[in-house]
């Protein structure tokens, strides 16, 4: 009877040991992760981050994506979907470089100076890091560096299918001479008055 209870105990502590380190597979791939910029990230948003093509070089992949763009002439945030390169699945990067392209000579466009330091999905909210450079290359009036930030936030946001995008520059919260954040304080995603380019 001591054996069989032994027995029982043992095969019981083995079950439930193999349980505990089972595979959790989970619907929700936004709960907690870090995202090197130079890692792959996907969005399920209408399937809008969907390789188009492969490239002679296997790290170097096409994909469309959406970039919102701030016409200052026209004073109207606009959006249009482009195929960018994303090297080794850094997409936050690619995005960051895409708004860096001139859409045509009225809209504004981020300093080719800017770098991503890092980037973390966590369940809604994007946060991404960013070089000293990224504010002090700016030089913009308050109105032009909020449309600026809106054209990153929104397009970041649609493409990684948040509503919130956390910015930070060399770890400290967001601050410039016309904006100041407070710690853990977002940007909100916004597709008001945005009209297709």
């Amino acid at each position: 009877m001591r054996r069989k209870s032994i027995s029982l105990l043992l095969i019981l502590s083995i079950s439930i040991s193999l349980l505990g380190c089972g595979n959790k597979n989970t619907k929700d791939s936004k709960t907690s992760s870090n995202i090197d910029p130079f890692t792959i990230e996907t969005s399920n948003k209408d399937n809008n981050n969907s390789l188009i093509e492969e490239s002679n070089d296997p790290n170097v992949k096409t994909q469309s994506v959406r970039l919102y763009t701030y016409n200052c002439i026209d004073d109207k945030m606009t959006y249009h979907d482009e195929n960018i390169k994303v090297t080794n699945g850094a997409l936050v990067k690619a995005i960051v470089n895409a708004l860096k392209t001139e859409k045509d000579k009225d809209t504004l466009t981020l300093s080719s100076n800017v770098t991503v330091n890092s980037a973390k999905l966590e369940n809604d909210i994007l946060s991404v890091d960013f070089g000293d450079n990224f504010i002090n290359t700016m030089n913009l009036g308050s109105t032009s560096e909020l449309m600026l930030l809106k054209s990153l936030v929104n397009s970041l946001g649609y493409n990684f299918n948040v509503s919130k995008v956390y910015i930070t520059v060399n770890g400290e919260n967001y601050s410039s001479g016309h904006i100041l954040k407070t710690d853990k304080e977002t940007f909100s995603v916004n597709y008001d008055n945005c009209v297709e380019y």
